[in-house]
C-alpha cells in the first residue's frame, strides 16, 4: 500500500493452500499462507467464522484437527490475526 509518500507493508493474512481439501472429523489439516504471526497470541483459525482450536501456529503455517462437532459438507477455513480477517477463506469438505 502506498500512503502519504510512504510504502506501507500489507500485514493482511492470506491463506495460500490447505494440505488436504477433504478430511474426516478429527483428521488434521495444515493451512499454509502469509502474515499469520510467529505466535498465536490473540489470533485464531476459523471454520465458517467460528474459532476452532489449533495444534501448531507458525508465521506461515497453522495445523488443526477438524472439530468433532463439525457436520459433513463444505466449510470455509479462515484466519484472524490481531483482529484482521484473512483476505480469503478456502473450502474444506468434511466427510
Amino acid at each position: 500500500m502506498y500512503l502519504g509518500g510512504k510504502l506501507i507493508p500489507d500485514r493482511t493474512p492470506w491463506i495460500h493452500s490447505l494440505s488436504i481439501t477433504e478430511q474426516t472429523v478429527g483428521g488434521s489439516v495444515k493451512v499454509t499462507g502469509i502474515n499469520f504471526g510467529a505466535q498465536q497470541g490473540d489470533s485464531y483459525l476459523t471454520v465458517d467464522n467460528v474459532s476452532v482450536p489449533v495444534t501448531t501456529w507458525k508465521a506461515n503455517e497453522i495445523d488443526f484437527a477438524v472439530p468433532k462437532d463439525i457436520k459433513a459438507g463444505q466449510h470455509y477455513i479462515g484466519v484472524v490475526v490481531n483482529g484482521c480477517y484473512s483476505a480469503n477463506a478456502l473450502p474444506l469438505t468434511v466427510k
